[in-house]
């Protein structure tokens, strides 16, 4: 893949300091030599890559040969970012894809008019199948000429998907003045904007326009010919390229200028694996308990990733929302880092548990899966998304097998147990015999994928995945994973938001980074697209306009944000009776928050209600998911322990054990089955 680096030998990475040039891979280790004084350093390969997803090794984009390594003398020019596109360039973007990789795939060149247009016909036929908006349906085929200049542009720009980005997200204004008329532009402006403070763009150019006249009045005393007067359009882009601080000060003075553009700093700082990677939902058959309530849930959903070659289970996202690109991305975050939080959270799962992103993604054709920012988040990593044809299970059966070999060797004797495709046992209620808490269904199943499912033999190739794995390692070389932040800012949720004084503002909460103050001065209060990270509103991410690329912004009211998700947070925010303003909104959705949590503990906790609340989406609105888990966080649908302690004080009569009722109920420990 053209945007990809891979784990073998000739990988140049910097580490304390140091330039290392890997000159050796082994089993399960990897041989650095020092590019300066030739010593050698011996890393396990599951290190290393933990120490690339905490970013404490980064990979140098170098050229190594048995002669030399070349680095580059500057940075490469930056592109515009996918996620940075509008909607109808990124669909554009996404079909010129479509085209020139199906044209690759079926081996045809350029110059093949009529191979073209046969395969022209064939794709647009694909992507009309898939796109469900009629505005950017395809009426025709695009002509063998216009695929022949998209398979240039692809083929020139070193097969890179940025090389199709449409030409109007590129488009600037270049100075196309000659010197004098640069010149009498410049002097206009400052005699003007910066020597009297007149900011009327009119009088600006009325004085540019004297200017003009008495140059020209010169050149037709030397009969030689004039200079012609530029427009309101082109003064205004020169005024606007100058630095919005220096406008400011120019017209308000220093000080006045430092106050309009200042931005609140918040807080103090305080045919080989992974070649295809099979993606698929699934519900499980099994009734999930609240970790803290002990209240059936409802039936949970898996995200699976799959590595197609080996067999080996990349990681999983588990939730109570059926299908979703939050499903999707949470269940890629797992499966692509290293699984070190599994053993340390659960001691006993001790066996090893690869990791990775695959350079290509296999799924159906659900909504989620077909969407562009899917698609184009895949790209971006270097990845392509792989489809199969409709109702064929088969093209996937590796991945559809697991998740019922998960229904029905691992949850076909556990209480809860439901039973979609046959008739339940006489007089078993489900919900009724559940008593699996939600972590202790999660630590059930990295227990069973890590220490059974990775190591029972195929019945076909005769060898568990794990060994499957190990082989395909030592032969070929796993690509590079992206690091965390890129990571989250492609996975994140886009909007465009304008810098105010209190930072960026997004749906009442504010977030701000020192970067925001930088690009104020330069810029002004500008619209900048801003990425949100809905599971966890914590923090955010932002595009920088001048140099497109991103960079970390803090919630500036954590005591409210972390840990929230996004559909939390709009959850009280419905429910809020008070009308938000600056001042109040912090103070009133914390309130909220707490009165919502003990409201709904209140209801759950008497019996005859909780059989009546549809409990699932309550799962949902308290972000109840795996990933929670693996971060140590207790969620449940009334999750804050004095409420659950006020509640209790109103209904003495409720029996529970004193082993389940303290705080660490729903706590990440090695479950215990005694109770069971």
């Amino acid at each position: 893949m053209p945007n990809t680096q891979f784990i073998t030998a000739g990988l140049v990475v910097q580490r304390h300091g140091r330039h290392l040039e890997c000159v050796r891979t082994l089993q399960t280790n990897l041989v650095f030599q020092d590019v300066e004084d030739g010593s050698y350093v011996e890393l396990d390969t599951s290190d290393f890559l933990t120490e690339l997803a905490e970013q404490k090794t980064l990979v140098v984009d170098a050229k190594a040969t048995d002669d030399y390594i070349d680095f580059p003398d500057s940075e490469p020019e930056s592109t515009v970012p996918f996620f940075a596109l509008t909607d109808s360039q990124q669909v554009k973007l996404d079909i010129r894809l479509t085209f020139v990789k199906g044209i690759h795939k079926r081996k045809i060149t350029r110059g093949q008019r009529r191979l073209l247009e046969e395969a022209a016909a064939e794709i647009t036929k694909e992507i009309n199948d898939r796109i469900e908006n009629p505005r950017y349906t395809l009426k025709s085929p695009p002509s063998p000429a216009t695929l022949n200049r998209w398979l240039h542009r692809y083929e020139m720009g070193r097969l890179e998907a940025s090389s199709l980005i449409p030409l109007s997200a590129l488009k600037s204004h270049p100075h196309r003045l000659d010197p004098r008329n640069e010149a009498l532009v410049d002097e206009a402006i400052h005699t003007t904007l910066f020597a009297t403070g007149i900011r009327n763009i009119s009088e600006i150019h009325r004085s540019y326009l004297d200017q003009v006249e008495r140059y020209n009045r010169q050149q037709r005393t030397h009969q030689k010919p004039e200079l012609p007067a530029v427009g309101l359009a082109t003064l205004w882009r020169r005024i606007q390229a100058i630095p919005k601080i220096e406008r400011d000060t120019a017209i308000y003075g220093r000080q006045q200028a430092v106050a309009m553009n200042r931005v609140s700093r918040g807080h103090l700082p305080s045919a080989f694996a992974l070649e295809y990677v099979e993606i698929d939902h699934g519900q499980l058959d099994i009734y999930a308990i609240d970790d803290l309530l002990y209240i059936p849930l409802g039936l949970p959903w898996i995200t699976i990733f799959r590595d197609r070659h080996t067999g080996i289970v990349l990681g999983f996202y588990i939730s109570f929302r059926k299908t979703s690109l939050q499903s999707i991305f949470g269940g890629m975050r797992h499966s692509i880092y290293p699984h070190d939080r599994v053993s340390t959270i659960w001691p006993d799962i001790s066996s090893y548990w690869p990791a990775g992103f695959g350079l290509n993604y296999v799924s159906d054709r659900g909504g989620d899966f077909l969407s562009p920012r899917y698609r184009l988040a895949l790209w971006e990593m270097g990845s392509d998304p792989q489809y199969c044809e409709r109702k064929t299970p088969w093209h996937k059966a590796g991945i559809e097998r697991f998740i019922g070999q998960t229904n029905h060797e691992l949850l076909e004797t556990l209480p809860g147990r439901t039973f979609p495709f046959r008739g339940s046992p006489r007089d078993y209620d489900s919900r009724r015999q559940a008593v699996i808490r939600f972590s202790t269904l999660v630590y059930l199943i990295h227990k069973w994928i890590a220490e059974a499912y990775h190591h029972s033999p195929h019945s076909r190739k005769l060898a568990s995945p794990l060994e499957r794995w190990d082989k395909s390692v030592a032969e070929m070389p796993i690509p590079v994973p992206p690091s965390p932040e890129k990571l989250l800012v492609i996975t994140g949720e886009l909007h465009q938001r304008k810098i105010g004084y209190d930072g960026i503002t997004f749906e009442w909460l504010n977030y701000t980074a020192p970067e925001l103050q930088d690009i104020c001065h330069d810029l002004g209060h500008i619209n900048i697209p801003t990425i949100i990270n809905p599971d966890n509103l914590a923090h955010a991410s932002a595009i920088d306009p001048r140099t497109k690329r991103s960079f970390r912004m803090f919630s500036t009211t954590p005591e409210y944000t972390t840990g929230l998700s996004l559909i939390q947070h709009r959850f009280l925010r419905r429910n809020t009776k008070i009308e938000l303003t600056r001042s109040n909104a912090a103070t009133t959705l914390n309130e909220t928050r707490a009165m919502i949590q003990e409201t709904l503990a209140e209801e759950i906790l008497q019996k005859q209600t909780a059989e009546k609340l549809r409990l699932h989406k309550a799962a949902i609105l308290a972000g109840i998911n795996s990933n929670s888990v693996l971060d140590g966080e207790i969620r449940s649908v009334a999750d804050v322990m004095k409420a659950i302690k006020a509640v209790e004080s109103r209904h003495t009569g409720l029996s529970r054990q004193e082993t389940g009722a303290n705080t660490s109920a729903g706590s990440n420990d090695i479950p215990h089955f005694s109770w069971i």
